[in-house]
């Protein structure tokens, strides 16, 4: 008894998987593959592959079995509905080697997306507008690596830790003579480091530690400035 290819199920025991050009059903010992003439009601007939192209199947796709003894394969009209199944065998690995292309391609959108949320102007829950950083200026890049110097990852960093680390850079040259101003601009420095959520606040003191999106956020942007800019730069004007 034929079966229409448009009411044709899989039983419930085989899995589908991977569905390429056509459609296609394999289970642990047992492959199918339905193909639907241009007008199901035109042709009903089906056919069962011999012993040996089900071998050459199986050596075309280095299978350790056999597939199952019927291949569902309607012989509609048309040269491609009469050419044998194993010369289209190839559509077999088309969507499996297209997922394996893809699982080796790095997926840049989380890092775009932290990219433009440290890039963006943020508020504080006051309400308070706190300036987005720049991750190739030499000023944020000066903050950056006051933040990432190693003896804060101990002890954590805390106002003085990072004026003592800004005293000679633009950012608090100017206010030298002036220790509660320099203190006050550091706070605020700290402040929006925090609303970026590059640093969080330890409890019970009055240190900060840098988070771990901030360690990758300034890592990257230090790196970026340093090496990745240069060694561009160079390769471009060499071009």
């Amino acid at each position: 008894m034929s079966i229409s290819p448009s009411r044709w199920r899989p039983p419930l025991a085989w899995s589908r998987a991977r569905p390429c050009s056509g459609n296609y059903w394999t289970g642990a010992n047992s492959i199918c593959c339905v193909r639907t003439p241009p007008n199901p009601r035109q042709d009903k007939k089906r056919r069962r592959l011999p012993k040996s192209m089900r071998r050459l199947w199986a050596k075309q796709h280095n299978a350790s079995f056999l597939p199952f003894a019927m291949i569902f394969a309607p012989l509609g009209e048309g040269a491609n509905a009469s050419r044998p199944v194993e010369k289209r065998s190839p559509a077999f690995g088309t969507g499996s080697r297209y997922l394996d292309a893809l699982a080796v391609v790095d997926d840049p959108t989380p890092a775009i997306q932290q990219l433009d949320n440290v890039t963006t102007r943020k508020s504080t829950a006051s309400g308070r507008g706190v300036r987005a950083f720049n991750p190739l200026s030499r000023a944020d890049t000066q903050l950056f690596q006051a933040m990432m110097a190693g003896e804060h990852c101990i002890r954590g960093l805390s106002n003085a830790d990072i004026r003592t680390r800004l005293e000679d850079s633009p950012h608090l040259r100017d206010l030298a003579h002036h220790p509660k101003r320099q203190s006050a601009k550091v706070s605020r420095i700290l402040n929006r480091f925090h609303t970026h959520k590059l640093i969080a606040k330890i409890p019970r003191t009055r240190r900060w530690r840098v988070t771990d999106h901030g360690r990758r956020v300034m890592a990257a942007s230090l790196c970026l400035r340093d090496f990745a800019f240069p060694q561009l730069y160079r390769n471009d004007t060499a071009s």
